[in-house]
């Protein structure tokens, strides 16, 4: 069976999650065998795999293991970035009218690239930014499309939601013959603000590499306890509920510090709340951090604690947890619906996340337990059955008549 796959990011060029599950949804393909996976990306300049072409046969993924079933096509969709931008593995973030742009060039570079690419059984399409992308294949070839939301506009922004992401998202939902939804919280937001029908509607949960991050001895020199949030720090992750949690922290406990890692539109904003909090001398604010960058921080980290507003399904607060580092995860998370062995908190109950944090500090022997307890539920959920659920989805679609 082949599949053409649009994506927008794909490690080492990530800025979050969306990169890493595509990496791990096609890696378990090629493990569960059967399928062959042309994946088309936006080229960004000094990558493995930039001028290769369809020629190439696989591409180093951040884990450092080749792909060897599927090949990548990269294509041109945003402008070029700048030198510093560049050096950076990453790509760009979800919000801003400009990615409507890019969304757009991205499909017309994909049309342009259609008639080079071997026949093809599936489309699918990984997030809104490929939809359009997708729906063109669609109507010139008639082969069944799979949409796949990894996050709706209304996770990133709220009821403050881009109208004009909103509508692509919801076009390409309506063009697609299945949508891939990564929890049910997120299928469920699908239905009511999508006005999808149920049947039409699949969760295939994300996973984790288990073997990337491991969980060496602490250093000896490392005297607070740290306390750690991983993400992009927009809107949508939470970070202003992480300071003020902090804060209520330090009321207590000033043997404590905290570690914002990330980049996004409030940084610069989260900064200077720290700092107008007083609590600078406790904090760090590394910025984006590779994959090699996340194992040494959880490795020094005594609690995660990821607070989002919306989750739809949470790969960092996953990798926390396959580092054996207990985690505070918000109730509005879809990782909620695989893993009890973590504390589940409304997002803006600043009180209650501090409490748990104080908790978890204070009793190492709960703290561990619980880390014990959340690492052995993750044995249920790995990529190679995530994709074994995708390569059955495909095989009804190509079994199904035109």
């Amino acid at each position: 069976m082949n599949i053409l796959m649009f994506g927008w990011e794909f490690p080492p060029f990530i800025s979050g999650g969306l990169g890493t599950a595509c990496a791990g949804l096609t890696k378990g393909l090629d493990a569960v065998g059967g399928v062959h996976t042309t994946f088309v990306l936006p080229a960004v300049a000094g990558s493995s795999a930039a001028g290769a072409g369809p020629g190439a046969l696989s591409y180093r993924a951040g884990s450092g293991e080749f792909v060897n079933a599927i090949r990548f096509i990269e294509i041109d969709a945003a402008a070029p970035p700048d030198s510093a931008a560049a050096a950076k593995p990453r790509r760009s973030s979800y919000s801003g009218a400009s990615l409507t742009g890019e969304a757009m060039r991205y499909a017309a570079s994909a049309a342009r690239m259609l008639g080079t690419v071997d026949d093809f059984d599936v489309i699918h399409a990984h997030d809104w930014l490929t939809y359009l992308a997708g729906v063109h294949a669609k109507k010139v070839t008639g082969k069944p499309l799979v949409v796949h939301v990894h996050s709706t506009e209304f996770d990133r922004s709220g009821e403050t939601y881009n109208k004009e992401i909103y509508k692509i998202e919801r076009f390409g939902m309506d063009m697609a013959d299945r949508i891939v939804a990564v929890s049910n919280y997120t299928r469920d937001v699908i239905i009511a603000r999508y006005e999808q029908h149920p049947d039409k509607v699949v969760t295939i949960y994300n996973a984790t590499d288990k073997h990337l991050v491991t969980r060496p001895a602490r250093p000896d020199a490392v005297q607070r306890p740290l306390v750690t949030f991983l993400g992009r720090i927009t809107y949508q992750k939470g970070p202003e509920y992480f300071i003020e949690a902090a804060r209520i922290v330090l009321q207590r406990n000033q043997n404590v510090s905290f570690v914002m890692a990330g980049d996004g539109d409030l940084l610069p904003r989260m900064k200077s709340l720290v700092a107008a909090l007083g609590i600078a001398d406790h904090f760090s604010f590394p910025g984006f951090i590779d994959a090699a960058g996340v194992a040494e921080l959880f490795a020094r980290s005594d609690v995660y604690v990821m607070p989002s507003v919306s989750e739809p399904f949470g790969i960092a607060a996953l990798e926390a947890i396959n580092a054996h580092v207990p985690t505070i995860i918000s109730s509005n998370c879809g990782l909620a619906e695989l893993v009890d062995s973590v504390i589940k908190i409304a997002p803006d109950d600043c009180e209650a996340i501090a409490e748990a944090i104080l908790t978890l500090v204070d009793d190492p022997a709960y703290a561990q337990r619980l880390a014990a307890g959340a690492s052995g539920e993750l044995r249920k959920v790995s990529w190679d059955e995530s994709a074994g659920s995708l390569k059955g989805l495909y095989a009804e679609l190509v079994a199904e008549p035109c």
